[in-house]
């Protein structure tokens, strides 16, 4: 999927679904096309998919706010006005891990749910200290999670 398609499937999707959890797996998983710069090798992608599945998810209130460390916080709320990332009702963060590509020094891990009318997606984030590049995206079908 690449930056444009994103953009696309926000754009259509803008409407909420129900609350349902996400246990079952994806219906699709796309290498977002902006991350290939740091996904270089199957050991990168390896890499990442350990990192996804060692996320603790974390349900955001639906009243007040919540506390995060500052850097991940700062970065998760930027990634989601930036990409218009509606109705996120979970968020992760992590990292510390390194990847092929220079600087090989830890980056931040993030990931946020949001839903659409057709879907829920997880989109997970590499923050390099400078940008913050998604990098895969798990999208479930309205099906799936009702």
């Amino acid at each position: 999927m690449t930056l444009k398609d994103f953009d696309k499937f926000i754009d259509e999707s803008a409407e909420f679904v129900t609350e349902a959890a996400t246990t079952e797996a994806p219906s699709q998983v796309d290498w977002i096309g902006v991350g290939k710069e740091f996904v270089k090798t199957d050991k990168d992608k390896e890499k990442i998919e350990r990192e996804m599945k060692k996320l603790k998810w974390i349900d955001l209130p639906t009243e007040g706010s919540l506390s995060l460390p500052m850097m991940p916080g700062m970065g998760i709320k930027h990634f989601i006005k930036e990409f218009k990332i509606p109705k996120v009702d979970k968020i992760a963060y992590g990292g510390g891990f390194g990847l092929s590509v220079e600087p090989s020094a830890g980056y931040g891990f993030y990931g946020v749910q949001g839903n659409y009318k057709n879907g829920r997606v997880k989109i997970y984030v590499l923050d390099t200290g400078v940008t913050l590049v998604p990098i895969v995206s798990e999208v479930f079908s309205k099906t799936e999670i009702n």
